[in-house]
């Protein structure tokens, strides 16, 4: 995973199943990981550290606990499929979740990574400069400035003027990116 690490640039990600193939250890991050008391401790320390220092973020599965069993008829369950990814990755995909599927006939449960790129719109309002320029802005929303309430103090005034304005910017920029507004 280093090697892989040093080798990628930007966002990546990694899914799969983590075992120890020559020695036979599966790589378990802690005890709750297995349903049986065999749990190797050292190896869990070694594979966090590595994780740790990768800066990786594992994404949690959301619906279940393990995702291999030996199939007999007193099970060994264990959590062996996982998705790590780094910063690059989580801040280009700021909602991604991790599920399973059905099993059908391997050992492991199928996992299914879903990416969500809807970046949320900003609440935060801006003044565009432009607006002045059209012929219509100024008429339309001045009005809610001089309409606002007065205050105790010209700070409050102030501020209830540029909430108010502020609101009527926003019906007027829906109403002119929208022109079928017009004829309500």
């Amino acid at each position: 995973m280093r090697d892989l690490a040093t080798n990628i640039h930007g966002a990546w990600l990694l899914v799969g199943d983590f075992n120890l193939l020559r020695c036979a250890f599966n790589l378990l991050r802690c005890a709750s990981d297995k349903n049986t008391h065999h749990f190797n401790s050292s190896l869990a320390d070694s594979f966090n550290t590595c994780i740790n220092s990768l800066a990786l973020l594992e994404l949690p599965l959301l619906d279940r606990l393990y995702t291999w069993s030996n199939k007999r008829s007193s099970p060994t369950l264990t959590r062996l499929d996982r998705a790590f990814l780094n910063m690059d990755f989580s801040c280009l995909f700021l909602d991604c979740t991790l599920t399973s599927r059905i099993r059908s006939t391997s050992d492991h449960v199928p996992l299914l990574l879903t990416l969500y790129t809807d970046i949320p719109r900003s609440s935060i309002f801006r003044f565009e400069n432009a607006r002045l320029k059209h012929p219509l802005f100024l008429d339309s929303t001045l009005p809610a400035w001089s309409a606002a309430q007065h205050r105790d103090d010209a700070a409050r005034t102030l501020v209830a003027r540029v909430k108010a304005y502020r609101q009527e910017v926003k019906v007027w920029k829906k109403k002119t990116q929208n022109p079928s507004l017009h004829l309500l």
